[in-house]
C-alpha cells in the first residue's frame, strides 16, 4: 500500500484497510505483538507454576507483591513496545519497509514520553468516567490519537494531548463509530474463544487455567496488531480530513521524484 492510497475513508473502509495491512504484514506485526506480550507470558507462567507447586506459598503476601510488581513492569513494557506496532503500521500504510527492529528502536527512544502521555490520557479518561459516563466517553474520543502523535510527530506529553484534541475536533462521531466497530469485532472474537475455553474446562478441568492462559495471550498477540492498525489508520484519516495530509504527502513524493 503506497502513499497515493491515502484518502478520506469511511469507518468500514478503515477497518478493511486495517485488515489488509495485518494480512500483508502478518509476520513482522505478530513478532512485535509477541515481544510486547513476552513479560506478561513469563509473569503468568511463573504465577501458574507457583500456584500448582506450592498453593500456600502462592497466596502469601510476598508472592502477591511480587506478582503485582511483575504485572506493573509487564504493563509498562507492553505500553512502550506496543508503540512499535504503531510505527510498523504507519510504515506499511505509507508504503515504507516494515522492520520490527527499527520499530522497536523507535518506540524505546520515546519510552518516557509514551508512558507519560498514556498515563496522562487514561487518568483524564478515568476521572471522566468517575464524574459521569458521558465525559469519560468524550475524553476517550478526544484523546484517541495520543500514542500516534507521540510516535509519529515527535510530540511531548502536553503536545500529544493537544494534538489529539485538535484532530478529533468535529469528528468525534466518526471516531466513535470506527472504534465501536473495532471493539465489536474484537469482543466478538474474545467471546467466541472464551466460550470454547469454558467448554474445554468442563472436559479437562486441570488444564483449564493453562489452556485459558495460552489462548488469552495468543489472542492478544493476534488481535493487538489489528487494534493498532485501526487506530493508526484512523489517526491518518483525521489528518487527511483536517490537513489534506494525502495531498501534502503526494507533493513530497513528486518533489523527490523531480
Amino acid at each position: 500500500m503506497h502513499a497515493p492510497a491515502l484518502r478520506p475513508r469511511s469507518s468500514s473502509e478503515l477497518l478493511d484497510a486495517a485488515f489488509q495491512i495485518v494480512r500483508t504484514r502478518f509476520g513482522p506485526l505478530t513478532v512485535l505483538a509477541a515481544v510486547a506480550a513476552l513479560p506478561s507470558v513469563l509473569g503468568y507462567a511463573w504465577l501458574i507454576v507457583g500456584i500448582s507447586t506450592n498453593p500456600a506459598e502462592a497466596m502469601s503476601l510476598p508472592t502477591a507483591l511480587s506478582a503485582l510488581a511483575v504485572n506493573l513492569l509487564a504493563s509498562v513494557w507492553w505500553m512502550i513496545v506496543s508503540g512499535a506496532l504503531i510505527v510498523a503500521v504507519s510504515d506499511a500504510y505509507l508504503g515504507r519497509r516494515v522492520s520490527p527492529g527499527v520499530a522497536i528502536e523507535r518506540a524505546l527512544s520515546r519510552a518516557g514520553t509514551i508512558a507519560g502521555a498514556m498515563l496522562a490520557k487514561w487518568i483524564l479518561i478515568y476521572i471522566g468516567f468517575i464524574v459521569l459516563l458521558v465525559p469519560g466517553v468524550y475524553l476517550m474520543l478526544r484523546y484517541f490519537a495520543v500514542p500516534e502523535t507521540v510516535l509519529l510527530e515527535d510530540g511531548g506529553v502536553g503536545r500529544a494531548l493537544d494534538r489529539s484534541a485538535e484532530l478529533s475536533k468535529g469528528r468525534k462521531g466518526k471516531i466513535l463509530k470506527t472504534l465501536a466497530l473495532a471493539w465489536a469485532i474484537l469482543i466478538g472474537v474474545y467471546i467466541a474463544f472464551y466460550t470454547a475455553i469454558a467448554l474445554g474446562a468442563t472436559v479437562v478441568p486441570r488444564l483449564a487455567a493453562t489452556v485459558g492462559l495460552v489462548v488469552t495471550l495468543g489472542m492478544a498477540v493476534l488481535l493487538q496488531p489489528l487494534w493498532y492498525a485501526i487506530t493508526t489508520l484512523l489517526y491518518y484519516d483525521m489528518r487527511v480530513r483536517h490537513e489534506a495530509f494525502d495531498l501534502s504527502l503526494m507533493a513530497e513524493e513528486l518533489e523527490k521524484q523531480g
